[in-house]
């Protein structure tokens, strides 16, 4: 259960990081 678990809050952790990159770009 863990082996799914982890990579999925990597990839959010991840996402987060890219969007708030986009947004700063964009301001």
């Amino acid at each position: 259960m863990y082996m799914p678990f982890v990579p999925f809050f990597l990839v959010h952790s991840t996402r987060t990081k890219f969007l708030r990159a986009n947004i700063v770009s964009l301001n």
